[in-house]
């Protein structure tokens, strides 16, 4: 919905990250809704590590958003530059993105869209989520339509793609689809088409993602797969208690 910009700020000299909603969108109701949203859902979250929103509005019939800028790759990047990550990596950020979606969850609000993309690395190496234009709160309007899914089918879970509506439960699936794809380089599904994808994530058992791993504990690739569990009553309760599973598992002899 916007181009992202690197600006100076001119009252401080800091650098952001300017985001301005494109103008030909400007006259859909809807989208203006959901641009205005997004900053209302970021504004909402003070953790470390979710990219923080500095400040938004409208000028010359522009709408805005200022966010701390953070001066490295996405995971999305990484993975495409590096290929898999190691696991004690891969660990260290489970742990750091499981603990900004707890402080959403917390708050009431719904991600919807984790995914490598929308994962940041800063440059002492700490992993931030960001992008929250698709987030549901509890105290939101609702801006989807009935019967729309949104989100990235490589990351949705099952119950998503058969209608209902995201919970905590589909947000920490689409955190093991992240943790799968860093170990593996790719997510847990594949096809051809979104069609074969959705197919795949409805009726399919993904591999273990360490099968191929000398620098993973035996027990991690369960302890990966269990976010990706088909029922959501069978996933780990928390975000953060899927981030220690990985943790004991890899430690464990």
């Amino acid at each position: 919905m916007g181009a992202v910009y690197r600006a100076i700020a001119e009252d401080s000299g800091e650098t952001v990250a300017l985001k301005v909603m494109k103008g030909e969108l400007a006259a859909d109701s809807q989208l203006v809704r959901r641009f205005v949203h997004e900053a209302r859902a970021a504004s909402q979250i003070d953790h470390k590590y979710v990219v923080p929103l500095l400040d938004f509005g409208e000028l010359d019939g522009k709408r805005y958003l200022v966010m701390r800028y953070i001066d490295g790759q996405s995971l999305e990047q990484r993975l495409q530059a590096r290929g898999p990550l190691p696991v004690a990596e891969v660990v260290r950020m489970t742990a750091q993105i499981a603990s900004a979606l707890d402080a959403l969850h917390r708050a009431g609000i719904i991600h919807r869209d984790v995914k490598a993309g929308n994962i940041l690395f800063d440059t002492d190496g700490a992993a931030k989520l960001t992008d929250f234009g698709l987030a549901k709160g509890s105290n939101f309007s609702t801006l989807t339509r009935p019967g729309t899914i949104v989100g990235s089918v490589d990351y949705m879970a099952p119950e998503r793609i058969r209608g209902a509506p995201a919970d905590s439960a589909s947000d920490v699936y689409a955190l093991g689809c992240v943790v799968f794809e860093s170990l593996t380089g790719q997510p847990p599904f594949q096809g051809k088409t979104l069609f074969e994808v959705a197919g795949s994530i409805l009726g399919d058992e993904p591999p273990d993602p360490c099968a191929a791993r000398d620098d993973a504990a035996p027990e991690l690739g369960t302890a990966v797969l269990m976010a990706l569990a088909k029922d959501p009553q069978q996933r780990p309760a928390t975000a953060t208690a899927y981030a220690n599973m990985l943790t004991v598992a890899q430690r464990s002899p």
